[in-house]
Order: C-alpha cells, then structure tokens, then sequence
C-alpha cells in the first residue's frame, strides 16, 4: 500500500460510517492547508484519522479553492500486516509544567514515541502556575500541539491531554494504573546507595503488568520535593532512577518514555503465555 504525503486528525463523526470508494470533504483547516500550504495536487494520497484508531488512505480527486474532496481507498494499516502505529504497551504522562515551551517540547516528542495520555500538574517546586483563562488558553495549546505530533508521526490515536490538576489529583490516579514510576534524582539514597532503574524495576513487575497501563511521574525544575517523593511513594509509585547523570526535566520524560516503550523486544523474547 502505497504511503500518503500528510495526515489529518478530523472528527469522528465525519469518519463515522466510511468505507472504500466513498467520497469525504475535509473540513476548512485541512483544506487550507492541503490547497494553500502544502499545495498537493489531485491525485495525490493523505491519510485520515479519527484519532480513535480508525484511519484511511485518501486520493484527493477534487483541490481548489472551494473545497477539497477525496476517494477512500481502504484503511491505511490493514490488519494483519503488522503496521499499527500504536505502542503494545500503554504509557501515561504525567509532568509538572515547565517554563517556555518545554512543556510543548514534552508533548510533542512524547506523542510522537507513542504515549497514551497526558496528566499535566502543579507541585511543590513548579515555576509557572497559569490561572483562569490563561490556563485555560494553555490547555488548547497543549492538544494542538499532541494534534500536530499525531499527524506528524503517523499514529492513529490522538492522545488526551487532562486539564491541569494538582499533585494531589495525580496520587489519587495511582490505583488506576498497573505500575507507577517516578523518577526522582534522590532515589539511590533510599536504597542504600544502590540505584534501582527505571528497567530493572519494570522488568520485575508480574507478568500481567507489563503491557500497563503504566503511570510515568516527572517533577518540574529543581525535581520533585522530598515529601512528594515520599507521598508518591506511600501512594504506590516505584521510586526510580534513569541512570547517574541528571537530566532536565524535558529531557527526563522523553527518555523514560522511550526506555518503557522500546521494551518491545523485551516483550516478545518473554516465553509464549509468560504474559497475560
């Protein structure tokens, strides 16, 4: 199957009841873009997705100033091909916000590596703490910018940004998950000097509980303080270390994501029925 040039995020209900060799027009944002910015012509493929796992390749048939229109063609990972996008293990965010754009910079490459869901907080040592329609503005940026890295990256879930909560709001979540993880550069000093990483621990966890839902936690600038890091603790979380050098934070999320997510190998080695 041939690969689409772009890909576009649209609403479920415009993809509701698609199938091949129908006809669907891109809303006015798409079509500006397809005509005006990337200027791609009749003929040419882009790929839609309602962002819920469902996705199709598109051969535009119409481009001009009025509208865009496209033929589907038929999904665009077809099943049992071994393309789906989308990660085997479910991974959360949750991050204290940053200062600038590094909690954009976050987003972005962490829904690109494939989290599933993002849980921005306030704690103890967070800089910026928007307010009223400031953080109100602040979460529309957020999910464009996870919008723009789903279609960047080729995935077919567009992954929910929660409105900014509290440390607190955070804790409670915990029993939701099948393992939470925070990274927290004083963990060495709980276990006697001896660092236990971020893989170490998850590989340790029971069979059931590796494909997730997993919690990862990351604090702000100046990491978390001791007494969330005890909190997190009490609530359940695995203290955690993500080697001898310590990292920003933007820099802390990405990699620990990627750590958790590129343990794919690691699960497929793992004897047949070792997991359920």
């Amino acid at each position: 199957m041939p690969r689409a040039r772009q890909r576009y995020v649209l609403s479920p209900e415009r993809l509701e009841g698609v199938h091949r060799g129908a006809t669907i027009r891109l809303p006015k944002e798409a079509a500006h873009h397809v005509a005006r910015v990337v200027r791609l012509r009749e003929g040419e493929l882009i790929a839609v997705t309602d962002g819920g796992g469902r996705s199709f390749l598109v051969r535009l048939r119409r481009v001009d100033a009025r509208a865009v229109e496209g033929e589907v063609l038929g999904p665009e990972y077809p099943e049992g091909e071994g393309r789906d996008p989308e990660a085997p293990v479910a991974v959360d965010l949750a991050f204290a916000l940053l200062k600038g754009d590094r909690s954009e910079t976050v987003l972005a490459l962490a829904t690109e590596i494939g989290v599933r869901r993002f849980r921005p907080f306030l704690s103890a040592r967070t800089v910026v703490r928007p307010e009223g329609e400031a953080r109100r503005r602040r979460e529309e940026r957020f999910r464009a910018v996870v919008r723009e890295a789903v279609e960047l990256s080729g995935r077919t879930h567009l992954s929910p940004v929660e409105p900014i909560a509290s440390f607190a709001d955070v804790l409670a979540s915990f029993s939701s998950y099948a393992a939470v993880f925070v990274p927290y550069e004083l963990a060495a000093a709980s276990h006697g000097g001896v660092y236990p990483h971020l893989l170490e621990v998850y590989r340790t966890l029971p069979p059931a509980a590796l494909y997730g839902p997993l919690l990862l936690v990351i604090g702000p600038e100046g990491g978390f303080a001791p007494e969330e890091a005890e909190a997190a603790r009490h609530a359940g979380a695995h203290l955690v270390s993500l080697g001898p050098r310590i990292l920003r934070s933007e820099t802390a999320a990405v990699y620990a994501v990627s750590l958790l997510l590129s343990e794919e190998a690691f699960l497929s080695a793992r004897p047949s029925g070792e997991v359920s």
